[in-house]
C-alpha cells in the first residue's frame, strides 16, 4: 500500500472512543494492526490508562518499527501476547506479579534482553512461550525463570557462531522441578537432561534436534 495508516489516528479512533470510566475497567484488549506505521510509545501511554487489564494481546507487521515497546506494570494482567517486529531486546517487559501465561514473538535480540531479570519476580508465571532466540538469550533468561514455571515452548533458535557452552542451558533448565510441558526446536539434547526428564515431572515433551 502506498500509504500507511497512522496507529495514532487508529487509537484515537478506536479507544478514544470510550471513556475514561470506561477504560479504567477494560479487562480484555486485542490490539492488530496490519500494514499500520506503529508508534509504541504511544501506544504505551494508551495502556496506562487500563490499569484493570486481564488479557493483552498486541500485533503488528511494520518491518520499519525502531521504537521500544514498554508494557506498563500492569498489576492485574494475567495474559501478554506480543507479535511484532522489532528485536526483543527493544522489548520493556516489567514485573507483571499476576502474569500467568507470557508469549513473544519478535526478532532476534542484538544483546540479551534486559528485562530477562524481570521474568524471576513474576510469581504467578506458568507458561512461556518464545520465538526467534539467540544461544546467549536462552542461557541468560534460563536464569531468571521463576521457580513455580510449568511450561516452556521455545521456537526458532539462532546458534551458529556462539561458542556458549549448550549444558549451561540444559542444567539450569533442570532446577526448575515444576515443569510438566517442554518444547524445544533446534537444540541438542544431551544425554544427562534426558536422564532427568525420567525423574521429572514432564508429562509433555518435544525435542526437535537440528539437521546434520
Amino acid at each position: 500500500k502506498e500509504q500507511l495508516l497512522s496507529p495514532k489516528t487508529v487509537l484515537s479512533k478506536w479507544i478514544g472512543a470510550l471513556s475514561p470510566s470506561q477504560l479504567n475497567q477494560l479487562q480484555h484488549l486485542s490490539l492488530n494492526f496490519q500494514d499500520c506505521e506503529v508508534w509504541n510509545d504511544d501506544l504505551s501511554e494508551w495502556l496506562k490508562q487500563m490499569p484493570h487489564l486481564q488479557t493483552l494481546c498486541i500485533t503488528h507487521t511494520d518491518p520499519q518499527c525502531i521504537y521500544p515497546l514498554y508494557i506498563p506494570p500492569l498489576a492485574e494482567l494475567k495474559q501478554l501476547y506480543i507479535h511484532s517486529p522489532i528485536a526483543a531486546d527493544r522489548l520493556e517487559i516489567p514485573v507483571l506479579p499476576s502474569l500467568t501465561r507470557l508469549s513473544v514473538n519478535v526478532l532476534y535480540p542484538e544483546t540479551t534482553s534486559p528485562w530477562l531479570p524481570n521474568l524471576a519476580k513474576m510469581t504467578s508465571l506458568e507458561s512461556l512461550t518464545r520465538y526467534s532466540l539467540t544461544l546467549p538469550e536462552m542461557i541468560e533468561m534460563s536464569r531468571y525463570l521463576p521457580p513455580q514455571i510449568g511450561e516452556i515452548s521455545l521456537f526458532a533458535l539462532r546458534l551458529e557462531g556462539t561458542e556458549e557452552n549448550q549444558d549451561d542451558f540444559w542444567r539450569n533448565m533442570m532446577q526448575f522441578t515444576q515443569i510438566t510441558k517442554f518444547n524445544i526446536h533446534g537444540l541438542d539434547t544431551p544425554a544427562f537432561f534426558l536422564e532427568w526428564v525420567k525423574s521429572s515431572p514432564i508429562s509433555s515433551i518435544r525435542l526437535e534436534v537440528p539437521d546434520e
